[in-house]
């Protein structure tokens, strides 16, 4: 029933609960892009991917794939789902901020697959049988298409540190856009963009780095001020 609009929430907190279940063979693979990981130890299948040579039997390789396009698909019927009830809203506003959420989820997962496989298929809808049918962008298309859909998603999403949200305590805001949107145009060496981009970032006050880098990786580190996105976890108070 599109006309129960409060289950608009309730669609928005699946899409943040399918992001926030990436499964965890999924981090040390992405991992090897980032400058934080030079070295993989006794992995010898990460070690080869770091060097951009890539064998077929991996099985990361496949899993990891699966992984963030399953995401991905997901994301999409989300977007659908909330168009709909878009229509019945007494606030239309609220559902275009869900909408911008998730495309920032859906941005930063294709940004991964991206640096991990360059050349990609975009996926625009929910419907997997349209995939047979799209072509293979080259990387630059695809990093471009995720600026572009950052430029979208910012005017809906709050001007707010993540960690000030009180409906979705970590959830997407403007800046989170920003980030992504950055980390895409440096892949295009659009260096002015991205000079543009973190300056916004900078610039709003509402962030500020740890003191004690250790923390960021405990406890104190969740909802810190110095993070654009997390992933949220519980123990269900079962330390």
């Amino acid at each position: 029933d599109y006309t129960q609009t409060g289950e608009m929430y309730s669609i928005a907190l699946g899409a943040y609960d399918v992001f926030y279940s990436l499964q965890w063979e999924s981090f040390p693979l992405i991992s090897v892009r980032g400058d934080d990981v030079n070295a993989a130890g006794d992995q010898f299948p990460l070690i080869e991917t770091d060097e951009f040579r890539y064998d077929r039997s991996f099985w990361m390789y496949n899993s990891t794939w699966l992984n963030f396009y399953s995401d991905i698909i997901s994301f999409h019927a989300a977007m659908e789902e909330i168009e709909k009830y878009r229509e019945f809203a007494p606030n239309p506003a609220e559902a275009d901020q869900y909408i911008a959420e998730i495309k920032v989820l859906r941005a930063f997962e294709l940004f991964q697959l991206s640096r991990l496989w360059g050349d990609l298929i975009i996926p625009t809808s929910s419907e997997t049988f349209e995939l047979y049918d799209k072509p293979i962008e080259n990387r630059e298309v695809v990093w471009q298409h995720i600026s572009d859909q950052m430029d979208e998603a910012i005017p809906d999403l709050p001007s707010v540190n993540p960690n000030q949200r009180t409906d979705i305590p970590g959830g997407i805001t403007q800046y989170t856009a920003l980030a992504v949107k950055a980390m895409a145009n440096l892949e295009l060496k659009n260096y002015s963009e991205v000079a543009a981009s973190t300056g916004q970032i900078i610039s709003s006050g509402v962030f500020e780095l740890e003191p004690d880098y250790y923390n960021l990786f405990k406890i104190p580190g969740k909802l810190n001020s110095e993070n654009l996105l997390e992933l949220q976890y519980s123990d269900f108070g079962q330390g």
